[in-house]
């Protein structure tokens, strides 16, 4: 940033059934952001059930630098983010959750990074909690990707007006947002934060989000699986060729395979069966995607914008 310049810091939040909370979240990012220059918000509503997008209308009513774009439905988390930066204009922009997990005053430590040179400036939890499998999958990501993330780091972030322009150009409709910002390679500073418990309402993560995300993060940054297959198929091909082999020898010589052999090796084949299957699905994942990426179709549908 150029010293003297006048900064538009653009906060963007996506928003699903958080009723309860936004009113006293932006009300508390105000609180941190007004002194600090210019200010924007962008609230994507997902498609919410509740008052949500009726507290947002509130909300820009009373106040023209809060803008907001409703989904036509529920897109899920990754795509209302990827919206928000669609439609911020700022020369940093902040992107964070509308459950008070990501506390607004860790704002300006952020912008203070942001202003020191750093392009991307990213949040790592220290009161880390998670499930088993979260921890296994991020461990699978750090060991097999060629995105090393590290698994504390939290969606709180502040990028860059450059790292924004980047990433509004990928056309990928398997969205995972936290692997593409650390793909971009962008100059980045990390910074601890302690994450307070959620101020109202429940978790919108359940546990299909979690693992839709997962696959998505996964399957989109690695070929570790394909490979993987590719190395399970020629283990079992070569073990039938040793069996074969084995056999044939048996019969004219020693003759020590019995009849009751005969359910060992189908249980082999059963076993065999099972791990074509499973490679069968590893490979309709990646297919899948290619799918979705063909129909060429856009990440979201927009029924309202407000402020914009």
């Amino acid at each position: 940033m150029n010293e003297g310049a006048v900064m538009l810091l653009s906060i963007v939040i996506p928003v699903y059934n958080e009723e309860e909370n936004l009113k006293p979240l932006v009300s508390a990012v105000i609180s941190q952001i007004e002194l600090l220059g210019d200010y924007e918000f962008v609230l994507v509503d997902d498609g919410s059930t509740d008052r949500s997008l009726k507290i947002i209308a509130e909300l820009a009513s009373s106040n023209n630098k809060i803008k907001a774009v409703a989904l036509s439905r529920n897109f899920g988390n990754q795509i209302a983010v990827s919206a928000g930066l669609d439609f911020c204009s700022g020369d940093a922009v902040i992107t964070m959750d509308a459950d008070f997990q990501h506390a607004p005053e860790v704002i300006p430590q952020l912008v203070k990074e942001w202003k020191n040179g750093a392009q991307v400036v990213l949040t790592k939890r220290t009161n880390l909690k998670m499930t088993a499998g979260s921890i296994l999958f991020f461990k699978l990501m750090k060991k097999f990707s060629e995105v090393q993330l590290d698994i504390a780091i939290s969606d709180f972030r502040l990028m860059d007006r450059i790292v924004v322009d980047q990433l509004i150009t990928f056309e990928e409709s398997s969205r995972f947002v936290r692997g593409l910002v650390h793909w971009s390679g962008f100059e980045t500073k990390v910074i601890d934060i302690t994450v307070p418990e959620r101020f109202k309402g429940e978790s919108k993560f359940n546990f299909s989000s979690l693992m839709n995300l997962a696959s998505n993060g996964f399957f989109s940054f690695s070929l570790v699986p394909l490979r993987a297959v590719l190395f399970l198929g020629g283990l079992i091909t070569l073990g039938g060729i040793l069996a074969l082999i084995l056999s044939i020898i048996d019969h004219y010589t020693v003759q020590i395979i019995k009849a009751r052999a005969i359910a060992y090796f189908m249980m082999i084949n059963t076993i065999g069966l099972g791990l074509t299957l499973l490679c069968l699905g590893v490979i309709a994942e990646y297919v899948g995607i290619i799918h979705k990426q063909v129909q060429n179709r856009p990440l979201y549908l927009v029924k309202k914008k407000i402020n914009l």
